[in-house]
């Protein structure tokens, strides 16, 4: 009984991380409830960004700021005002832990220039962000990305490695150093010893 226990309450903790992770795609309606804004539009400019996470906001993660220019056809819900919209996506660029890998991981699709849209947008203080996780509905049913995203490269991690696994490293790492300083101090004691002129006396 308590095996079955313990398994069921680590299979709820990884489905709860998995949900966490990754926003499932909403529906129309979800999206519609969520947004402050929605736009027909058709997507005049893309510009990308290497900007400090707004998603995991601790110090060393980073991600692609991927800033959509609309060109307003029609507003369906919301107050936008021109002709003209500029709206942020974003993509994970890297993370200082696997841990923080356990959030959102962007928007998707994110497509090319001179794509018609409808985008579901949310105000982020004094601009507008494109809700998560598939806010942006192309209407010719091109589901692809734009080649300003699929070229984007990153770094897992902000050090190369997940700083746990550092500290692993270091754990393991100053004993070592500790033992191979001993060792060689042992054997230079040892080797002066050898060569130190035995002293004899004479009576």
């Amino acid at each position: 009984m308590k095996t079955h226990f313990l398994l069921s309450l680590v299979a709820a903790v990884l489905v709860n991380s998995v949900a966490l992770a990754e926003k499932f795609p909403l529906s129309g309606g979800e999206l519609e409830k969520q947004a402050d804004a929605i736009v027909v539009a058709t997507i005049d400019h893309i510009r990308v960004e290497a900007e400090p996470s707004q998603i995991e906001r601790a110090r060393g993660n980073s991600d692609w700021g991927i800033y959509l220019t609309l060109r307003l056809e029609t507003i369906e819900k919301g107050d936008v005002s021109g002709t003209q919209v500029e709206a942020r996506c974003f993509r994970i660029r890297y993370r200082r832990t696997s841990w923080e890998y356990i959030s959102p991981s962007g928007h998707r699709p994110i497509p090319a220039t001179g794509t018609r849209v409808r985008v579901y947008l949310e105000k982020e203080d004094s601009l507008w962000g494109v809700v998560l996780p598939n806010g942006i509905m192309p209407l010719d049913g091109n589901a692809q990305d734009a080649s300003e995203v699929t070229q984007l490269r990153s770094r897992a991690f902000t050090y190369f490695l997940p700083i746990e696994e550092w500290w692993l490293l270091i754990i393991v790492s100053v004993p070592a150093l500790a033992c191979l300083t001993l060792i060689v101090c042992c054997c230079r004691r040892r080797q002066l010893q050898k060569r130190k002129p035995r002293v004899t006396e004479i009576g």
